[in-house]
Order: C-alpha cells, then sequence, then structure tokens
C-alpha cells in the first residue's frame, strides 16, 4: 500500500511540474521572444491618487513658482506689465528681456540688486529672501518693470 502512495505522490509531482511549464525547452532559441528591459509596468494612462500636498486641508498655493515676467526694451521705451505680481520669498521671479541694448535693473530689494541683461534676449532671474513690497525698475530709464508683493 505504501508503494502505490509514493508512486501516486510521485506520478502527481510529475504531473504538476508538466502543467506549470518546468521542464525542458524544446523550443529552439531562436522562436523565443526577446527579453523585456522594462522594469515597471507601463502606465495606462490616468492617475486617480491627488498628488502629495493637494486636497481640501493643503494650503493654497499664491501663485505658480517662478512667475515669469516679459519686458521689451527699445532706445529709452520700456514695455512692461508694470503691475503687481505675487512671489515666494527664496524663489525666483524670471524677468525674459528682448532688448536692442544692454542694461540692468534696480531690484528695490534689502540687499539691493541689479542685475544686468544683454543686448538681444535674455533671462534675468530675481530672488528675495525678505517678504515686502519690491520694485524692479529699468535702470537707465527709470521705468517700472514690475512690483513684486514678496510673501
Amino acid at each position: 500500500m505504501l508503494l502505490h502512495t509514493i508512486t501516486a505522490i510521485g506520478a502527481a509531482v510529475a504531473v504538476a511540474m508538466l502543467m506549470s511549464g518546468c521542464g525542458t525547452n524544446d523550443t529552439p532559441e531562436t522562436a523565443q521572444e526577446p527579453p523585456s528591459t522594462s522594469l515597471a509596468p507601463e502606465p495606462t494612462g490616468t492617475n486617480t491618487a491627488p498628488p502629495a500636498g493637494s486636497g481640501p486641508d493643503a494650503p493654497a498655493s499664491p501663485e505658480p513658482q517662478d512667475p515669469n515676467v516679459e519686458v521689451t526694451i527699445s532706445g529709452d521705451t520700456v514695455e512692461a506689465p508694470g503691475n503687481r505680481i505675487k512671489a515666494n520669498a527664496g524663489e525666483p521671479v524670471t524677468f525674459t528681456v528682448t532688448s536692442d541694448r544692454p542694461g540692468e535693473f534696480h531690484v528695490h530689494s534689502s540687499p539691493e540688486q541689479t542685475p544686468g541683461f544683454v543686448a538681444g534676449r535674455s533671462i534675468v532671474q530675481v530672488t528675495v529672501e525678505r517678504p515686502g513690497l519690491i520694485e524692479v525698475e529699468e535702470h537707465e530709464s527709470g521705468e517700472l518693470i514690475v512690483q513684486l508683493e514678496v510673501h
């Protein structure tokens, strides 16, 4: 009886191995598909989970980070918004300058800043560390570029 039980168990194991794909592979190497190099599943489209730090209890950001101010200068004529924009202390504000001459801005921050720009197209970044209302002027003409409401 013990011999019949061992034989039955051995046969069951052999069948299970064949069914699970264990054993030899009789398929030639050229017929195999190449192994996948992807380590993560492909994204399926939408992510239903809200981003970290969002939701009804998350604090509202006053403005998008890194606000951009467009400035065009032709001689002494300065075209800039001249309005007030919100900025976060310690985060840059970008000025995209198109000018027919080199020059600099005068940033009435503490400490004061005088970032320069070249003739042509320049990207100037200004970071104010202390909260307050900061005026930014084009130095040569004295024209107001923008007021930064720094929080």
